[in-house]
């Protein structure tokens, strides 16, 4: 029956796809045939893939099913939460704002929240938290280690209502209550991937534009790039128009959309299509013309991170809102995830001018033994990838993108 169903929808995309020429088809039909197999293999709901080449939208497809009990299909431009891929639009939000002169990457983040002062009551008890700068919390450098504790400060519902305070606790609740936290480690001197920095440097965006985050993102990032659809997630458990819904893993149970009401419009994912997404790093690597942000500035995007910041035993490293960072012979390959139940999300670029993104609507199976469907298709799109000699002429952007 599961395969009957994946079959109609598929039928459903080949009608919501932009047309391409039937030489690019046979080009890039393996890619089809890859991520059917995952959802199938794999027993997930529904998948959106995108690359391009040179700047040119090869291929963006839409598989299995976007709302399971309704059967509605995923369309090329289906909506995914992108979970923690939403960084690297955190990242060059604060770049572009550098770049304004509106911001700096040494600035001290009390400095930029100097309005959000320690709870009443709540000592400064670990003084290196004044020393956490912009550049700390890109590079995961800002004494949180989600891998010891909770990641920002323990407790926070409890200590809020300690001290007075009745409605949400939202990031600006958690960074007054952070302020008066022990640190994990001193800022600057190790990197363990933390939320909760990010949350704050949204905050920070806020401070140093002068509206709120979702907004000004919109319009000084996505807006000049043309990417219009893209949106912060609604509270949960609703689901924003055109995004897909969520299941937990076996592609079956359906899971609330939404982010937590307690965080805010600061606290929310980014939703997206899987070609928004590779029309945000094309317009970044600047396979597409003028590169969205100045060379130096991508440069420090994508620099090794300053000593005593290590760079892994594999010769990866953090960039500014990138998870991976690798120079290939003096070009650079770089990339980011992110998951949550029902989400599963892949953004990269690789040197030879391909970008390339990938978005489920499932679960994966965390049972012992189970395969990962996000590494097998990472693997398996690299082989198809390798593998083609003549890339198709054809760009999709146009039709997705107009002006």
């Amino acid at each position: 029956m599961c395969a009957v169903l994946l079959a109609v929808a598929l039928l459903c995309e080949a009608a919501a796809a932009p047309p391409a020429p039937a030489d690019a088809a046979r080009t890039l039909d393996r890619f089809d045939r890859i991520i059917e197999s995952i959802l199938r293999d794999h027993h997930m709901a529904g998948a959106s893939l995108a690359i391009a080449k040179d700047g040119r939208l090869v291929l963006a497809h839409g598989y299995g099913w976007a709302d399971v009990r309704a059967r509605q299909p995923v369309r090329a431009d289906s909506l995914f939460c992108i979970a923690s891929v939403t960084k690297p639009f955190t990242g060059v939000a604060v770049l572009r704002l550098v770049e304004d002169g509106r911001m700096s990457l040494d600035a001290k983040i009390v400095d930029l929240l100097a309005d959000l002062k320690p709870l009443p009551g709540l000592p400064v008890v670990d003084p290196r938290v004044r020393d956490i700068t912009v550049r700390d919390l890109l590079y995961h450098a800002g004494g949180w280690n989600r891998s010891e504790d909770t990641d920002g400060p323990r407790d926070p519902v409890r200590i809020a209502r300690r001290a007075g305070i009745a409605g949400p606790i939202d990031a600006s609740v958690r960074w007054r209550i952070a302020q008066s936290e022990r640190l994990d480690f001193t800022p600057g001197t190790e990197s363990h991937y933390s939320n909760f920095g990010f949350i704050i440097l949204r905050l920070a965006i806020e401070r140093a534009c002068g509206q709120p985050y979702g907004p000004f993102v919109r319009q000084k990032v996505l807006a000049p790039m043309r990417i219009t659809r893209m949106r912060i997630e609604p509270v949960e458990p609703n689901y924003a128009p055109g995004e897909v819904h969520r299941y937990a893993a076996g592609g079956r149970r359906e899971l609330p959309g939404g982010h937590d009401r307690e965080m805010g419009a600061s606290g929310g994912n980014w939703i997206a299509s899987a070609a928004d997404l590779v029309r945000f790093i094309s317009a970044l690597d600047g396979t597409r013309g003028k590169p969205f942000l100045s060379r130096d500035m991508i440069a420090a995007m994508l620099a090794v991170p300053p000593e005593p910041l290590e760079v892994r035993k594999n010769g990866t490293h953090f960039g500014l809102g990138w998870d991976t960072v690798r120079e290939v012979d003096g070009r650079h390959r770089f990339s980011k995830d992110g998951g949550r139940p029902g989400v599963m999300a892949w953004l990269e670029h690789l040197p030879d001018g391909i970008d390339w993104a990938v978005l489920y609507n499932t679960s994966p199976d965390e049972r012992e033994g189970a395969r990962n469907p996000m590494r097998e298709t990472r693997d398996r799109v690299y082989e198809a990838l390798n593998a083609i000699d003549d890339w198709p002429d054809t760009d999709l952007f146009p039709q997705l993108f107009p002006k």
